[in-house]
This record gives C-alpha cells, sequence and structure tokens, in this order.
C-alpha cells in the first residue's frame, strides 16, 4: 500500500487546527493522525516539529499586510470608510495574534512570544499603535480629526477590542470580523467637513 499524499498546505492547516485546540501542545503524533499520515512523513517533510509550528503560523500570517491601511492619506471624502478599513485591518490582526499568542503559549517561554511572532510576519501592537496616531495626525492636519492626541488611537483601538471582547463573551466562536465598528467611529470621529 502507497502512503498517503497530503500537501504542505494540508498538513499546515491541520496542525495550526491542532495547535490551536490543544493552545499549543499538540504534537507531531496527533497532527500526523489527523491526516491518515505517519509522524516519520512528518518529519521527513518538514524536520521538526518547531519547523511545523513556524511554518503553520507564517501560513496563517502570509499575505497580510496590517500596515498597508495607514499607506493612503486621509481622504475627505472616504474618512469613515478609510477609518472602517483600519478597524478591519486591526481586527483581522488580533484574530491573528490571538491565534498566534495560543499556540505559542504552551510551546515558548512568554517572554520569548513577541520575538517568534515577528518572526512568523506578525508586526508589533506597538508599531500599528503608531502608525494609526501618526495617521490620525495627517487626519488633523486636514482637519477631519479635532485634534491628532495618542489618546484618540487608544480609544479607537481600545474600544475596538472591547466590542470583541463582550462579542466574544456572547459568542465564544465569534471571530473579531462580526465586530461592527460604524457606532465607534461614529462616536470618536464624527462627521467634519475640512476647512476650505
Amino acid at each position: 500500500m502507497r502512503p498517503r499524499k497530503v500537501s504542505d498546505e494540508a498538513i499546515l492547516a491541520a496542525a495550526l487546527q491542532a495547535l490551536v485546540e490543544t493552545g499549543g501542545r499538540a504534537s507531531a503524533d496527533t497532527i500526523a493522525a489527523r491526516l491518515g499520515v505517519s509522524q516519520t512523513a512528518l518529519f521527513k517533510r518538514f524536520g521538526s516539529m518547531d519547523v511545523i509550528v513556524s511554518r503553520a503560523l507564517s501560513q496563517l500570517m502570509s499575505g497580510r499586510d496590517w500596515r498597508a491601511v495607514f499607506g493612503q492619506k486621509p481622504d475627505p471624502a472616504r474618512f469613515h470608510e478609510q477609518l472602517g478599513d483600519i478597524a478591519k485591518s486591526m481586527l483581522e490582526f488580533t484574530r491573528c495574534s490571538l491565534t498566534a499568542v495560543e499556540v505559542m503559549r504552551g510551546r515558548v517561554a512568554f517572554d520569548k512570544v513577541e520575538e517568534l511572532l515577528s518572526r512568523v510576519g506578525l508586526p508589533s501592537l506597538p508599531q500599528l499603535t503608531q502608525d494609526l496616531e501618526e495617521w490620525l495626525a495627517l487626519a488633523a492636519a486636514a482637519g477631519l480629526v479635532a485634534g491628532a492626541r495618542p489618546a484618540l488611537g487608544d480609544a479607537f483601538l481600545g474600544g475596538l477590542y472591547h466590542r470583541f471582547i463582550l462579542e466574544h463573551m456572547r459568542d465564544p466562536a465569534a471571530s473579531p470580523l462580526s465586530v461592527d465598528p460604524r457606532p465607534l467611529i461614529e462616536l470618536l470621529f464624527p462627521h467634519r467637513a475640512p476647512p476650505s
């Protein structure tokens, strides 16, 4: 009987799911059993469990650029839409970072988590916060925000995370993407016409 052929993507997806379900403590045997292959087959393909974990998290992060939403200057005609895009990006960042932290928490010392997260492509929250503050300063210079204060960016991010936590308490399976950022945007950034 020939061994079952399984793609790298299928292995990494199964690994990520098993790691999330076990708080990062899934073994190669567990992952192999889900796929109907041997542990030896996994290690022939990837070399070690650390490589499997790193590659699974890298696949989760691949193709994502959370900082890209800050690349466009605030546009008076699209300001609230841009804030909605920023909110979606930050909530997707939250989903991915919570998944990655959950996986790594069971595998590495807590003080190593941020270093490992950056290795798999996750930007730091302080960097994203700084990007938001700089973007809001540009919005203030354009007259779209009543003064750029770091607290405004903190309130925006904090409000998003608070709404996600409440949603998660109601439904533990809720995705951060189920949060509607519009009420928060309207509260913190009432529509203002730019100065003429």
